[in-house]
């Protein structure tokens, strides 16, 4: 029966029968689907850094990170978040660390499902402290984690951290201080966040943000989060808590009383999580989720569910099935509140990936998986994998597909994936890669691809489409012992002959010595390679004559040997064995022909002919000879080479020595040991309507010059810019930093940074230069 047409006085006793029980604010039970639950401890940078300036305490010289406690409102979200409406919600556990000066256990782990205002309140007041020790704040919060008191053994540890910058003091600190700590724990994920704060030193920063990044590509636990600024905070702690979730995050709306906020539910969402939080200081507001019938949600309703706490300021509204009806699906919804409220609006789709090649395992973060072996760059990857309904149905009809890659240097990109990408009549897709074209870098060394797969339109964001579900595949790629060479590619088994087979394994430096491992097999016993440096050396004779035993004269047949070899990687990666098949021809001795008699035939003598003279000895006989009394060449029919001959070589091998000077020689070295700069320039003007984005690399390629010239004559400058001098700048790499130079002096003007952008002005007031590592850095810039 529909609430609304229940009588006025039942819903008002109701009413106040529910209110009287303190666990109604948490609404009805969700019935949706849930995964493993966590134990999850929060570390809070509590350093005088993340404090603002007016609660400074002596020996605190740096402050401001964090002025307005975002941090602090961002673990609310965690708290109030995380679990809330899972059918195991009862099981979540939450604790939380200060770091600081010596670390402190505010709250040990403890169920969260009646504590999300209790452990709000406790972290709500912190104190500035001096130093920055982050090794022993993990180190407590990794020891609370194995605490079998306190710990769920089903249940996934995991270390939620954000810090302002690097650790203080730097004693007991150092980087392989911290890489030994947390790669001892390999089955704790830890989700590191660092804000780059007020008083940061830009180059220390980038170093250690680089060391967390490496962390984060030779492990499967770590996931690094860089927060330019503290406005994204609260932005970054949803999307960690949609990891742990299995949700798909959004960016941040805001809803005012004047401005309602419409979202769209997509008939492969399967529920919707509403996360609103508030102004600082402002007690909060009243909110109202409308469907598209114009029916107010409310609480009593089944599949709903309703945090709204005393001391946690952050409310959670979360709906699924049977309020979440399909009706009420492929529509907009409408959020309306009394107060200005920042509302994160994060769904739960339908169906998730499943991998089918390459074979790949869960990590035990949700959605996260990683392929069981290396790959090689010299090979195409080929990644199949189908969308998996709740009821572990295919999901068979076409779903948007997007992609993008992290690739080993950290830096992001999107793979272009083709619009018409469909899946096949048993709902899989393929996508294939070639991943040099990814990353030219690849080959030498090992790296990491973490492949992030969307499907689906859930809704719309920002001009962007949401995705009903992701997934990512994480990759490692290096060099791979392949077969560069097998002699002879086809074996001949015949009687009375030698059959031998050699091998040579290319990128046999990657494997470790003394385990490397071939064997050829057949269905009548197998041989195993010897040799040394990669270079296999076999005998198949024995194989061939157990083939050709029992096979009568002039018989002849098709068989195979099948050719495996196996290694162990340098570093612990894995190495798919290697298997070729090597096709066999078995042919037996030919049968012996009757004799028979013949007559004798004769033959005449052959006549001898008469000899004619070489008067020169140049090796042509004087009848053919055009200079019979001098020594000459073929190419002159006897004769000696003209002069005009030697003229026309000293001119053409001139001419090809000043093309190579001045246009091979430089092509070759700008793509090889002088590449230009692999850096980006942001162009504004003023009387232009737009920003131009030009790459220093392409440009120095094109005029082939590793030294890249700015400014305003065409031929002098690689990159031409109207209104500037001739050659205005120069970049250049130095000690291991890109610098944009004056050209004569050569001084550093600007350096090209890899995470923020930074502008320098020229000689023209009306145009100014932006400088990036990274050209979706600079897509980010506004010319003003």
């Amino acid at each position: 029966m529909n609430p609304r047409h229940i009588h006025w006085k039942i819903v008002f006793l109701a009413a106040l029968l529910l209110s009287s029980f303190p666990d109604w604010q948490q609404g009805v039970a969700q019935k949706s689907g849930s995964g493993r639950p966590i134990d999850l401890m929060i570390v809070l940078d509590n350093s005088c850094s993340m404090f603002p300036r007016e609660m400074l305490i002596r020996g605190c010289s740096v402050f401001g990170s964090d002025p307005e406690f975002l941090r602090i409102k961002g673990a609310n979200l965690f708290l109030a978040r995380l679990g809330f409406g899972d059918e195991n919600e009862v099981e979540y556990q939450v604790g939380v660390v200060s770091l600081g000066d010596e670390p402190e256990l505010i709250s040990p782990l403890k169920p969260l499902k009646d504590n999300r205002d209790r452990l709000a309140q406790q972290i709500a007041n912190p104190a500035p402290q001096i130093a920055t020790r982050i090794v022993p704040a993990l180190q407590m919060a990794y020891a609370e984690l194995q605490n079998p008191d306190t710990r769920k053994p089903g249940n996934l540890p995991a270390i939620v951290l954000i810090t302002d910058g690097v650790p203080y003091p730097p004693e007991g600190q150092s980087e392989t201080d911290i890489q030994n700590l947390v790669q001892g724990y390999p089955d704790i994920p830890i989700f590191f966040m660092l804000l780059r704060g007020a008083g940061s030193n830009l180059e220390e920063f980038d170093r250690y943000l680089k060391f967390w990044q490496k962390l984060q590509q030779l492990t499967e636990h770590v996931y690094v989060y860089v927060i330019e600024n503290p406005a994204q905070i609260e932005e970054t702690y949803n999307k960690i808590v949609a990891l742990l979730q299995e949700t798909i995050p959004s960016q941040a709306n805001q809803v005012t009383p004047d401005k309602e906020l419409l979202f769209y539910v997509s008939k492969y969402t399967s529920r919707v999580i509403l996360t609103i939080t508030y102004p600082s200081g402002v007690p909060g507001g009243k909110v109202q989720v409308i469907d598209p019938r114009g029916q107010v949600v409310q609480d009593y309703e089944p599949g709903v569910a309703h945090f709204l706490g005393d001391k946690n300021p952050v409310e959670v509204i979360s709906i699924s099935a049977p309020r979440l009806a399909d009706e009420y699906k492929e529509q907009n919804w409408k959020i309306k509140s009394s107060w200005v409220a920042t509302v994160f609006v994060d769904r739960v789709g339908a169906y998730t990936f499943e991998f089918l090649a390459p074979d790949a395992e869960p990590t035990d973060v949700r959605n996260v998986y990683r392929a069981l072996s290396s790959k090689s760059p010299r090979q195409k990857l080929a990644v199949r994998f189908r969308l998996v309904s709740e009821n572990g149905e295919t999901v068979k009809e076409a779903q948007p597909i997007r992609l993008e890659v992290r690739l080993p240097d950290g830096t992001q990109a999107r793979v272009p994936v083709s619009a018409d990408l469909k899946p096949d009549a048993q709902g899989v897709y393929e996508v294939s890669f070639d991943l040099p074209t990814l990353y030219p870098y690849v080959g030498s060394e090992f790296g990491r691809f973490v492949f992030v797969f969307y499907a689906g339109a859930g809704a719309e964001a920002a001009g962007e489409q949401l995705p009903v579900t992701s997934a990512q595949l994480l990759v490692d790629v290096g060099p791979m012992p392949f077969v560069q060479l097998l002699n002879p590619a086809r074996v001949e088994c015949t009687p009375n002959s030698a059959a031998k087979v050699s091998v040579t394994i290319g990128d046999y430096q990657a494997i470790v010595p003394d385990t490397l491992a071939a064997v050829i097999t057949s269905s009548v016993g197998e041989v195993r390679l010897d040799g040394d440096d990669g270079e296999l050396r076999g005998d198949l004779t024995g194989l061939c004559q157990s083939l050709l035993s029992g096979m009568q004269c002039g018989e002849a047949r098709q068989d195979e040997f099948v050719l495996k070899i196996e290694a162990e990687l340098e570093a612990g990666y894995t190495f798919e064995p290697i298997q070729r098949t090597l096709p066999v021809e078995v042919r037996a001795a030919a049968c012996a022909p009757e004799v028979t008699p013949t007559e004798a035939t004769f033959v005449l003598p052959t006549a001898i002919p008469t000899s004619i003279p070489d008067s020169d000895g140049d090796g042509f006989i004087d009848t053919l000879d055009a200079c019979p009394d001098l020594i000459g060449g073929r190419m002159f029919t006897g004769c000696p080479t003209p002069r005009w001959a030697w003229m026309a070589g000293g001119s053409g091998l001139l001419g090809f020595l000043l093309l190579w000077a001045a246009f091979i020689w430089p092509w070759i070295k700008v793509r090889t040991v002088a590449k230009p700069p692999d850096v980006y320039l942001l162009i504004c003007q003023r009387n232009s309507p737009e920003a131009q984005v030009v790459s220093v690399r392409a440009a120095g390629m094109r005029r082939r010059h590793n030294r890249v010239t700015i400014g305003g004559d065409r031929r002098k400058a690689d990159i031409f810019i109207p209104g500037l001098k001739p050659v205005e700048f120069v970049v250049v790499e130095k000690d291991e930093k890109i610098l944009l130079t004056e050209p004569v002096r050569g001084e550093a003007r600007a350096v090209f940074r890899q995470l923020a952008p930074e502008m320098t002005r020229t000689s023209n007031p009306e145009v100014k230069l932006w400088l990036a590592v990274k050209r979706s850095t600079l897509e980010k810039v506004q010319c003003t």
